[in-house]
């Protein structure tokens, strides 16, 4: 395998788990602005 090609692959792998912790920030961020939101109209 041409180290073109490893060097390609390590960057995709990191673009992924990038985008996979955005995700999931994302997701927890929205959940947390959900419940204080929530904890206003109580």
């Amino acid at each position: 395998m041409p180290a073109f090609v490893e060097r390609m692959q390590g960057a995709y792998e990191l673009v992924a788990k990038i985008f996979q912790f955005h995700c999931t920030a994302n997701i927890l961020h929205s959940v947390c602005t959900w419940k204080s939101l929530i904890q206003k109209y109580d």
